[in-house]
């Protein structure tokens, strides 16, 4: 899995089928398959995901990461992991179970 690093101010990053394009003023600067995508590292304000792109990158565990344009961190964006809870009402299940 790659990083992606995208500093272009007022670049677009969406998917357009299984791809990635980041597009500026319908300019296409760079174009990947989306299953290459480790994590998106976007820097500074002025670079747009639609959200139909963010959907498609949490359903393939690609995490996005808001960076300043120093290079800061503002937060990320991480798919769920919801595996420990489900592990968690399954042991709360065989607890109350007496016949376990």
């Amino acid at each position: 899995m790659n990083t992606l690093y995208v500093f272009t101010q007022g670049s677009l990053v969406r998917r357009v089928g299984q791809r990635l394009l980041i597009e500026k003023d319908q300019r296409r600067l760079y174009e990947c398959p989306l299953h290459d995508a480790g994590r998106i590292l976007r820097y500074g304000g002025l670079v747009q995901i639609p959200y139909h792109t963010l959907d498609a990158l949490l359903a393939r565990d690609v995490a996005l990461y808001y960076l300043r344009r120093s290079g800061a961190i503002k937060g990320k964006m991480m798919p769920c992991d919801d595996s420990p809870a489900i592990v968690r009402q399954h042991q709360y299940r065989l607890f109350n179970d007496d016949r376990v």
